[in-house]
């Protein structure tokens, strides 16, 4: 019986023997577990949703809170001294099982354990960048778990200027409090327009006193909609149309109020917008493994504008309109063969493809991945071929070169052997086993053309053959070649 069949055999009698136990035992053997396997609770804690309202029904416990908050200042004391460790770390699987114990808590409990969760990591710093994300988790838990209780417009405002405090008193961060967590916060705790008036207000007066001031006033706009407040949200947003998702959430809102041209138009109109940008930096440098200008990178990451744009000329079966856009998402986001084939498909229906080819595959600028596979797409041999010859054997070159190579080792099987043997040599040269097994294995690919292409594995042996002779003191290569 193999490992396998004894694994499953193993299962079935286990599960039989679980299902066979009253619940309790098995709540018992659960909980055993749990406090015997810290990973086990993390694990379980993932796939486990408890309602609130078992939290809810937790009594208040403050010798409980005690010991958990001495636990977590200790735990900040001990790595106050080793800080170059976690300099930006992004996650603690310590912080994970603090996280996760105080979400058993009380609600009114948690928002005591919560700041001081934050507090005692930000004594800890000392200026140094200690970013997790069960930092921002706790931010935002904080105010999600403050909504719980249903307070009055008066107590709310405690807790907002809490929150706000923390965007400065919190030494968290080495480049400002991450205030999208703040943001979040605030908002799980606001829920009325008398709310919303007070956050906007309170960035009306303090946003300057903010290092990160100016990215609180691109709450405005959201805090306007959110309160009820159209006509304030639209003089913001129209007034601050700079990043896709303003122009996005703005055409989301005319479209939510069913006025399609409007939506349109603001979603053409960020186009535009990256039409301006392209014209006036065509002198910058481009990346060259990116198929967008450096300097554009941020606003189309996503490109999500211009995907809704492509569907809507689909959906009314506009295809002068669908092809210019899906040309855009070439030129803006990225130019692919998944996108080469579309656009070849739509432009020669519309008769174009002569004058459209030359435009896309400038868009692929320096990408020569893109563009070697365009070239076996269109069984232009050749063409990728002269593309793998050029690529170094290294780093982004092995992709290209192996991906034309099994495409053309038919037709070049002597010219694939040379590459691949480009590959064998520079692995060989990186003398350790790591490299040993890259280049055994870009030799096994040779052999297979002289064997299934050429039909001469003579040649193959002398050349294997030769590699051993001329690394006879190199153990780990003769253990990788002489599986070939």
């Amino acid at each position: 019986m193999t490992n396998s069949e004894q694994n499953s055999s193993f299962d079935a009698v286990l599960r039989q023997t679980l299902e066979a136990l009253p619940s309790a035992e098995l709540v018992d053997l659960v909980m055993k577990l749990v406090n015997y396997n810290t990973e086990f609770r993390r694990e379980l804690l993932k796939m486990v949703i408890i309602p609130p309202q078992v939290f809810q029904r937790q009594p208040q416990d403050q010798a409980r809170v005690t010991k958990l908050k001495k636990q977590i200042t200790k735990f900040f004391e001990d790595i106050a001294d080793n800080l170059g460790d976690y300099y930006e770390c992004e996650d603690i699987s310590e912080l994970d099982d603090f996280l996760n114990n105080i979400e058993t808590f009380n609600p009114a409990d948690q928002l005591e354990l919560l700041p001081h969760l934050l507090e005692a990591a930000s004594n800890a710093t000392d200026g140094y960048g200690f970013s997790t994300s069960q930092l921002e988790q706790a931010l935002i838990l904080y105010g999600h778990t403050a909504a719980e209780f249903g307070l009055s417009y008066s107590d709310k405002k405690w807790h907002f200027d809490r929150l706000f405090g923390w965007l400065e008193g919190l030494d968290i961060w080495e480049y400002g409090a991450r205030i999208t967590a703040v943001k979040q916060s605030l908002e799980a705790l606001a829920s009325t327009p008398e709310d919303y008036a007070y956050l906007l207000n309170w960035i009306e007066e303090h946003a300057d006193e903010i290092s990160d001031g100016s990215k609180l006033v691109e709450w405005q706009a959201a805090f306007y909609l959110k309160g009820g407040d159209e006509a304030n949200y639209l003089k913001v947003r129209e007034a601050h149309l700079e990043t896709e998702a303003h122009y996005y959430e703005l055409a989301t809102y005319w479209q939510n109020k069913g006025q399609t041209p409007q939506s349109l138009a603001i979603l053409e109109s960020w186009l535009e917008h990256l039409n301006q940008q392209r014209a006036s930096n065509t002198s910058r440098p481009t990346s060259p493994y990116s198929s967008y200008s450096v300097v554009l990178e941020e606003d189309v990451a996503d490109g999500t504008i211009l995907k809704k744009l492509a569907e809507y000329y689909q959906s009314q079966n506009d295809d002068e309109n669908l092809l210019r856009i899906l040309l855009a998402q070439a030129e803006h986001k990225s130019a692919t063969l998944e996108l080469y084939q579309r656009v070849k498909t739509l432009a020669e229906r519309l008769g174009r493809w002569s004058e459209v080819s030359p435009s896309y595959m400038g868009y692929i600028r320096s990408d020569d991945k893109v563009r070697a596979q365009i070239h076996l797409y269109e069984e232009e041999w050749e063409a990728a071929l002269e593309i793998a010859q050029k690529q170094p054997p290294h780093g982004y070159g092995y992709g290209i070169i192996d991906l034309v190579a099994q495409a053309v080792k038919q037709l070049y099987p002597h010219e694939v052997i040379k590459l691949y043997e480009k590959l064998v040599a520079e692995n060989i040269a990186g003398a350790d086993r790591k490299h040993y097994q890259f280049a055994a294995s870009y030799a096994a690919k040779i052999k297979e053309v002289y064997q299934e292409v050429l039909k001469d594995l003579p040649t193959w042996r002398s050349y294997v053959g030769q590699i051993r002779a001329e690394n006879k003191r190199r153990s780990a290569l003769q253990d990788e070649f002489g599986r070939l």
